[in-house]
């Protein structure tokens, strides 16, 4: 942590890339912030994620993924009830990433993507040997 102190956590999460999501085809999406649109390519892996604790409301979530395997880079958006988190990682190595986080108030409409800024944080992480 930013004191010094060893921090760890148990998190369950299961991504589902959108090629596996069984249905009629036509995936209805909540507008994602400016900043995590993402334009389509071949190389891009798009799809659901669930998790069986959300950061910032206590229970299971689920939100939209982006995974760009030539950067190395999981980006993670949640929709909570009173805000959109926009998560996202670079894999560095096996054992570092560095991470940001910018989360915006939930706009009052599905169309309109959020803009409104609450919170900003980032960080390196390095897992330890076990």
């Amino acid at each position: 942590s930013e004191t010094g102190e060893t921090v760890s956590m148990s998190l369950q999460a299961l991504f589902v890339p959108d090629s596996y999501v069984v249905g009629d085809g036509s995936i209805s999406e909540i507008s994602p912030p400016l900043a995590a649109q993402v334009e389509p390519s071949g190389e891009i892996i798009k799809g659901f994620y669930l998790r069986d604790e959300g950061y910032s409301e206590a229970g299971a979530i689920a939100g939209r993924f982006t995974y760009q395997p030539t950067r190395q880079t999981l980006e993670m958006t949640t929709y909570y009830r009173r805000s959109v988190a926009v998560d996202q990682m670079r894999l560095v190595s096996p054992d570092l990433r560095i991470r940001t986080i910018v989360t915006y108030k939930r706009p009052e409409t599905r169309e309109e993507p959020p803009s409104i800024i609450d919170l900003v944080g980032f960080g390196v992480e390095h897992k330890q040997p076990t």
